[in-house]
């Protein structure tokens, strides 16, 4: 429990220090995964 009481607030601040860029690139990636999902269907 200590360890994840340690991993959990260093890992949320490593996301509210991540760029715009990173996270825009995330979003598009899931956008192109949920496309090409549908293109299968």
């Amino acid at each position: 429990l200590d360890r994840a009481a340690l991993i959990f607030p260093a890992s949320t601040t490593t996301l509210a220090q991540t760029p715009a860029s990173v996270f825009t690139t995330v979003v598009v990636v899931a956008l192109a995964t949920v496309s090409t999902a549908r293109r299968h269907v």
